[in-house]
């Protein structure tokens, strides 16, 4: 295995890129200070980051007013804090609150509750991560996400738990304006995968079809239908749209356009992964680089400057292959190969 190090970008006024040095945004990317292999995942909230390595630790950075680091205070994090109470197969960030998945496979969250979206009950905040009830008993966590003020867990056995806000029918389940604690929604096939978008959720059922709820603003919902499931490889959502990466290795997209984000067009180059921001998206090409598109006001596409990219342009990386990339509000990071 090749050594590996983290790269950081854009927004960066909470200290959300980690680099121990808060500033208004970094155009292009930067080595940042972190304790990566090659299985670690990182997870990009409203200002907050998360970095969970191949052997479950986490870390965490930046925005911190509701206590959505976990850390037990409300002081912003400038650089990668342990959070040593538990341990995390996988990370999960809203807007202002962190929900974690145990090797366990139990549910744990921090932050704003303001809305339910930890499924707390009344509790408004929580500083440190505490362990939510899904009143299952046995039943295990395979997967969990989150939305601006919503969250869905998908259970091993491919039924779904929901919270926080439903105003816009994100939730999955018509009616459902406010759930505090998570509750179970009738579906008529098992759930294998789902992703959450600022007002809206997306499921993948066992028999590959897809299901979308809630806001349908920019037609992220309605024209689901153009995506053709069947030669899916990878899915992914950002604040009001939707990215696929197709079996041929090319991007397509569906939903909010104005920064450039469903853009995706570029021409014969083949993609091997994707990320989505909130607004802006990277990819992987075959080749090992890194791709980037969508709004740009913080520097977030690391191109060196802050106009919004309306095609998937090429990253700067020093000559360095990509490994993983994440995408987040208005930051983003990189896992790259180094000599």
């Amino acid at each position: 295995m090749p050594s590996l190090r983290l790269l950081g970008w854009g927004a960066n006024n909470y200290g959300q890129l980690a680099n121990g040095q808060p500033c208004e945004q970094l155009e292009r990317p930067i080595p940042i200070q972190a304790p990566v292999d090659d299985q670690s995942v990182i997870s990009l909230g409203g200002g907050h980051t998360f970095l969970v390595t191949g052997q479950n630790e986490i870390f965490a950075s930046g925005w911190n007013n509701k206590g959505q680091c976990g850390v037990g205070s409300k002081a912003n994090l400038s650089a990668f804090t342990p959070i040593a109470e538990i341990k995390a197969v996988q990370i999960a960030t809203g807007w202002d609150f962190s929900l974690a998945v145990s090797p366990e496979k139990r549910l744990y969250g921090c932050g704003s509750n303001a809305f339910g979206q930890l499924g707390l009950g009344d509790v408004k905040e929580v500083l440190e991560f505490e362990e939510i009830d899904l009143d299952d008993g046995e039943g295990k966590v395979k997967k969990v996400v989150a939305g601006m003020r919503h969250t869905l867990i998908l259970m091993e056995d491919g039924t779904i738990r929901v919270c926080g806000s439903g105003k816009k029918g994100q939730l999955c389940e018509s009616g459902l304006k406010s759930v505090t604690t998570p509750m179970k929604v009738s579906l008529q096939q098992r759930v294998v995968d789902i992703k959450a978008g600022q007002n809206f959720s997306l499921l993948t059922f066992e028999d590959g079809s897809l299901q979308a709820f809630g806001d349908d603003k920019h037609g992220q919902i309605s024209n689901l239908s153009r995506i053709p499931n069947t030669h899916i490889k990878q899915i992914e959502v950002g604040w009001t749209h939707i990215v696929t990466l197709l079996k041929n290795d090319t991007l397509m997209a569906v939903g909010r356009q104005d920064y450039g984000q469903t853009g995706v067009l570029c021409g014969d180059q083949k993609f091997s992964s994707v990320s989505c921001g909130y607004e802006h998206g990277l990819a992987t090409s075959v080749e090992g680089d890194l791709f980037a598109w969508g709004w740009n006001e913080h520097g977030n596409c690391g191109l060196g400057h802050v106009d919004n990219v309306h095609q998937p342009t090429k990253v700067d990386l020093d000559n360095r292959k990509i490994y993983r990339c994440f995408a987040g509000s208005g930051h983003s990071f990189a896992i790259v190969t180094i000599s």
